[in-house]
Order: C-alpha cells, then structure tokens, then sequence
C-alpha cells in the first residue's frame, strides 16, 4: 500500500491534511503471451510475436485520434492507466473515442492499469499532476 499526504489550505486559512492510499497488486499481468517478467502462460492479449507493440501517450492520441481510429496499421496499442486518466481530464471527447476502442475489443486497443501493479508504479511528484 502506498500512501500519499496531500497538505492544502482552506478558505479561512486552515492547513487541511488528507491521506490517498493507493494498494499495489503483484498479481496483474501484463496479459502478453508469453511474458518472461511476469511469468504468464495465458495471455489475454493476442500479439503476433513478429509485430511491434505501441505505448501511446496522451498527446500522440490528442493530436492524432482520427489516424488512430481509421487507420487499419496502427494496431497493438496498450493504453496504459495514467494516460487514460489524463485524457479523461484534458480532452472528454477523445478519451471517449479511445475507451470505445479499448471496449470494442476488435481493433488491437489494451488497456493495462499500470498505477496498480507494484512494478510499474511511480510515486507522482506534486508539480506533475498540479497539486501544488
């Protein structure tokens, strides 16, 4: 379990302290068949081992949504969970587009909730995610 303390200051100029607990798994995989890192035998994802897999961020999926949906090559992308939440907060519209295409299932979109697996997650910094 890791633990973030966030200190903000109220209208009337008290400190107000909040405690966001966020738990880490050791049991997701990263769903490729086969993984040597996390040892899975059953992959969920079905990747030919020949072709390349992609990790967009969320200014590439911005700026190039529609290249993203009507494009039959751009296929085997993972969307990772903190790209997803920060298209959620930028852009309503596209990350609708992209959750479709997560959902649809049939179109080489993946979703991998890289803030909840213990070997991917990073402690954000205050300035990163606007806390300060």
């Amino acid at each position: 379990m890791e633990k973030t303390v966030l200190i903000s200051k109220s209208r009337h100029g008290k400190l107000l302290r909040s405690v966001v607990e966020q738990y880490l798994r050791d049991d997701i995989v990263c769903g490729l068949h086969p993984c040597p890192l996390c040892n899975s035998k059953s992959g969920s994802i079905p990747i030919d081992n020949c072709e390349e897999i992609y990790i967009p961020d969320e200014e590439f999926l911005e700026s190039q949504i529609d290249l993203v949906r009507f494009c039959p090559c751009v296929r085997n992308c993972i969307c990772l969970q903190s790209v997803m939440r920060m298209l959620q907060l930028r852009n309503a519209a596209v990350y609708g587009e992209v959750k479709e295409l997560i959902e649809g299932g049939h179109s080489g979109f993946y979703y991998f909730a890289n803030e909840n697996f213990r070997e991917t997650f990073v402690v954000a910094l205050a300035e990163s995610v606007g806390w300060a």
